[in-house]
């Protein structure tokens, strides 16, 4: 979800720049209207635009067990998506790291908000992967899998950020999980 105002000239702009619109402008009662879009790159996005008296004074992660920490576009076209955010967005997009793959940050009033990445060998779809905070990804991976998820990408540590992995649930939902170190976001 992308928190916006101007809904329907940002949608209208998202098209423009080679968004297909999966759901149309629909109320959210008592909270305001969202589109569901996917991006030039075929990752499927929502584009929020709160009621005024809804809307969140700031960015950034509520973080503590449970909660989401991180999110991730995982894309095709690196380019392409982030020409494609920076404008519907207004993020500013920095390589973090260096390379023909670099990972690149997301910033909203200077403040990491979200990661994007084209691995070297690109997947079949883009895609959003949400990633949620554990203190022990080792036996969060172990209740995935005794609850009929699997391990799609085992733990491994990101230095300076913490250990990550991707893993689905019994459905074959993709989703992250995260054990951070402190003060992992300042250094992004």
């Amino acid at each position: 979800y992308i928190q916006v105002t101007d809904l329907d000239a940002l949608t209208a702009r998202a098209v423009e720049l080679g968004a297909t619109i999966y759901m149309g402008k629909t109320e959210v009662p008592d909270l305001g209207h969202w589109v569901i879009l996917a991006d030039p790159t075929g990752a499927p996005f929502y584009l929020f635009e709160l009621y005024p008296e809804r809307r969140l004074g700031k960015t950034g992660y509520d973080t503590g067990q449970g909660r989401v920490i991180w999110n991730e576009l995982i894309t095709t076209d690196l380019a392409a998506a982030t020409d494609f955010y920076r404008e519907i967005a207004g993020w500013d997009l920095v390589a973090a790291t260096p390379g023909n793959n670099p990972y690149t940050v997301a910033k909203s009033d200077r403040m990491p908000i979200a990661g994007l990445f084209q691995p070297a060998t690109p997947p079949a779809n883009s895609m959003w992967i949400v990633s949620f905070q554990t203190n022990d990804i080792d036996a969060s991976i172990v209740q995935v899998t005794e609850l009929g998820g699997k391990v799609i990408h085992p733990a491994n540590t990101v230095p300076g950020i913490g250990r990550t992995a991707w893993v689905a649930d019994p459905t074959g939902a993709v989703f992250g999980l995260m054990q951070s170190e402190a003060g992992w976001l300042e250094r992004l």
